[in-house]
């Protein structure tokens, strides 16, 4: 796990915790949309025969990173160009990209591509973070550490439902002294998902 990148600690502003609940709010919407693709690729799945849908799924994925290739792969190496490289990018185009990789994440899994789900969410979250981070504050980087950490913590939560899980997973990325607020907005985004 020593290749997944890690944020450096920032200094956490007042303003930040007045916003925790719009990045909590920005996570459990992107958790709902999580479940609500999940839902839906795995009813078009069933209905498709297994060589058409893995073909369906590359054909998609490959066009889609022709287009955006920020959504290829796991999410490891593009975090690491997002953490360097965000600024270069407009806000509402990170939270597209969540979006978007949410989506492709759902139907690679569901349509019989190998993987899993965690990292791609993981690196959805910090995309979210950061626009929505960006929106706010402009390209400052103490903000949008924060914010990726807590949007990435609903959304986790929303998703598996296990808050002291998603704190000690989030550790592989975000430093340690986030801990409580990781924890909460993890448990946040855990009851938000089952309303």
């Amino acid at each position: 796990m020593s290749g997944f990148p890690s944020f450096d600690t920032v200094e956490i502003q007042r303003i930040d915790y007045v916003l925790m609940i719009l990045y909590m709010i920005c996570g459990c919407v992107l958790a709902y949309f999580y479940e609500t693709t999940h839902a839906i690729t795995e009813k078009i799945a069933d209905k498709i025969p297994g060589i058409i849908k893995e073909t369906l799924a590359g054909l998609l994925l490959g066009l889609t990173g022709m287009a955006v290739p920020a959504v290829m792969f796991s999410g490891e190496e593009q975090m690491e160009v997002l953490m360097r490289d965000y600024a270069g990018y407009f806000s509402i185009v990170l939270i597209a990209i969540a979006f978007l990789k949410v989506l492709l994440t759902n139907v690679c899994i569901q349509f019989g591509l190998k993987g899993g789900h965690f990292f791609p969410v993981i690196f959805a979250g910090v995309c979210m973070g950061y626009g929505v981070a960006m929106l706010c504050f402009g390209k400052d980087g103490s903000h949008v550490v924060f914010a990726a950490a807590i949007v990435t913590a609903t959304l986790l939560g929303g998703i598996m439902k296990k808050p002291l899980a998603v704190t000690m997973l989030l550790f592989l990325c975000f430093p340690v002294k986030m801990f409580l607020w990781i924890f909460i907005a993890a448990a946040v985004g855990s009851k938000c998902s089952k309303k």
